[in-house]
Formats: C-alpha cells, structure tokens, sequence
C-alpha cells in the first residue's frame, strides 16, 4: 500500500514537472527562467526522494525504470545543488520524465505497452553518473 502511495507522489511530482516545462520552448527559455528551473529540481529531487522509499517489490513492478539513477540525481542535487548543469536538467525534464509519467501511468492501469517496455526510462542519468555533471563555476553548459 506504501508503494502506491509513494507511486502516486512520483507521479504528481512528474506531472508538475511537466506542466512546469510546457511553455518552455528552448534551453534558454528554461535557463532564463530562475522560478522554473527552481522548481524543476525541486520536484525531480522529490521524486529521487521518494523513489528511495520504494521497497524492492514496488521497484520490481516498474523494472525498465532505472531506479538507482534516480535515485543518483536526487543525491547530486541535495549535494551540489549549485553546481547543477542545467542542460542535463532541461534534458531529463523534457524527455525522460514525460516517459517516466507514461510508463508510471501506464503501469497502474496495467496497459504498459510494448513502446514503453523497450524504454529505458533514465538512461540518461547513467551517463550522466559516471562523469562528473557538474561544476561550482560553470552552472550553464
């Protein structure tokens, strides 16, 4: 029942995200807005948050996603929130969280289709883990 409920809370956070990136047209849109970015990182940091409250079986039940590397982003921004490269942001803002929400979606109504099994929600952030993303000068790509 934890699980659903925390499954819930990630897609509320995924759906803001999403309603927050609608009128953001390019990067520089995004980068120029202060309030927007804030609260793309906010709520993608609350997602990592609460993806680590999963237990192992409510994981299994989405086993495309790629848990540990959203729960890695949420590490990076608690921990060097300044230093955050904003086009990898932008990036996972506007490509994998629509995903994300889909497959999420998708899953509680138990239609996942074949087009989201292939997908490999996060991806992303396993390149982006294994080099550093981030630099205290340069917030900008």
């Amino acid at each position: 029942m934890k699980d659903k409920s925390n499954i819930e809370r990630i897609i509320k956070y995924a759906t803001k995200i999403t309603r927050y990136m609608a009128g953001i047209k390019t990067f520089d849109d995004f980068a120029s807005d202060d309030e927007k970015v804030d609260a793309v990182i906010l709520n993608l940091e609350q997602i990592g948050e609460t993806a680590k409250k999963l237990s192992d079986a409510g994981k299994e039940l989405y086993p495309i996603i790629q848990w540990p590397s959203i729960i890695g982003l949420r590490n990076v921004i608690s921990h060097d929130y300044e230093g955050i490269k904003l086009n990898i942001i932008y990036d996972i803002a506007t490509k994998n969280i629509p995903d994300l929400l889909m497959m999420l979606q998708s899953n509680q109504n138990n239609v996942l289709s074949n087009k989201y099994k292939s997908l490999c929600v996060f991806s992303i952030l396993d390149y982006i883990l294994a080099r550093p993303i981030w630099s205290r000068r340069d917030m900008t790509p």
